[in-house]
């Protein structure tokens, strides 16, 4: 059983030809700057995590030039990354270059073998699995995001693999990721109650009190935001006011991965 103590707000950058990006239903992209100064920014504002999903990756393998640039900011806030990541050897450059996690998403798809060995090599610690997914007509479909087809959703494949391969899923609902109006579909994690590891929340939880409703479920490890925090200096600070701070993270707290339980560092 997940028991989860405190819960952690992630700040997302997208990233598309070296630019951050703010992203709608991944398929409208308008340019927001440096990945680097964004990074360094959401450090300043007090993120948890900085979840870095570098979108045009898949045959060109991982940025680490953009990685490295980044840990060499001196950002303290740990760091997820995705992009480009096929095997180990692309895992080992990613996390050697300033990465503390990384989460796979196109391997997937294509080669759920070079995920398993990546799990083994790097540890389960370390390693995100990400998976785009919609809700239609009462059944969750998984998006391909290279061959842009929505699929049935991969009830086997965490069996393949083992829901202990990942210390977390991120669950992204990418129909609604960048939306305006639709918040995060809640109907998704009630057809996801057998996933047995931290759930983190991504597309559609720019809404504070819809967050603190998402981030209450016991299985819901974590919420990314990201076009939300791109645009108001204090943006992050207003969004964590407004959640009951019980669910969150405390300042200088530090999580111990026991298990899929997580406890205070003191």
């Amino acid at each position: 059983m997940v028991v989860i103590k405190h819960k952690r707000i992630v700040g997302s950058i997208i990233v598309k030809d070296n630019w951050a990006v703010q992203s709608f239903g991944y398929k409208k992209y308008f340019p927001l700057g440096r990945p680097e100064v964004i990074a360094q920014n959401l450090d300043r504002w007090g993120v948890d995590e900085i979840f870095i999903n570098c979108i045009d990756r898949y045959n060109r393998g991982p940025n680490i030039p953009l990685i490295a640039k980044i840990a060499n900011y001196g950002i303290t806030t740990p760091i997820i990354y995705s992009g480009g990541i096929k095997n180990k050897t692309d895992a080992i450059n990613v996390i050697s270059n300033g990465a503390d996690r990384i989460s796979i998403d196109g391997a997937l798809h294509e080669n759920i073998q070079s995920v398993v060995e990546i799990s083994k090599f790097i540890g389960q610690q370390a390693l995100l699995a990400s998976l785009p997914i919609t809700f239609i007509n009462d059944k969750i479909f998984w998006y391909d995001y290279i061959k842009r087809i929505n699929k049935p959703f991969p009830y086997d494949l965490l069996e393949q693999i083992g829901q202990n391969a990942f210390s977390e899923i991120v669950i992204i609902d990418w129909f609604r990721e960048g939306s305006v109006k639709e918040s995060f579909n809640e109907d998704i994690l009630k057809k996801l109650s057998f996933i047995n590891c931290g759930l983190i929340l991504f597309g559609g939880v720019k809404n504070p009190l819809i967050a603190e409703r998402l981030i209450s479920n016991k299985k819901v490890s974590a919420l990314i935001v990201g076009n939300y925090f791109s645009y108001k200096e204090h943006a992050v600070q207003n969004y964590k006011s407004q959640i009951k701070q019980d669910f969150l993270r405390k300042e200088n707290y530090q999580y111990l991965k026991i298990g899929y339980t997580y406890y205070d560092s003191d």
